[in-house]
């Protein structure tokens, strides 16, 4: 891809770009890059599924590490912070109001 995007919130001209981000489970971090369209302000940016896919790589390593050998990914999950199961990760992206 290539050019500009305008972000549907705010109207900033993004362009694509990488960003250093932190990955946190619990006590445990890891810095990634994510690929995305980004504000040069340094704003909010828009990612796709794929753009995502080095940082959920790395927040299902660390919430693995965090539990330890004995859980598997579907057991670690129900016992993750806030006990539902979700996916507790930053977006980059606000949700609109309801």
């Amino acid at each position: 891809m290539s050019g500009d995007r305008i972000h549907p919130d705010t109207g900033a001209t993004l362009r694509r770009g990488v960003r250093r981000q932190t990955v946190r489970y619990g006590s445990l971090a890891r810095e990634v890059e994510v690929p995305g369209w980004y504000p040069e302000d340094g704003g909010e940016g828009l990612h796709s599924g794929t753009d995502l896919a080095e940082a959920d790589r790395a927040y299902r390593e660390l919430r693995d590490r965090y539990f330890g050998p004995c859980k598997t990914g579907a057991q670690a999950a129900e016992a993750e912070p806030g006990g539902s199961g979700a996916d507790h990760r930053r977006r980059q992206t606000r949700l609109p109001e309801i």
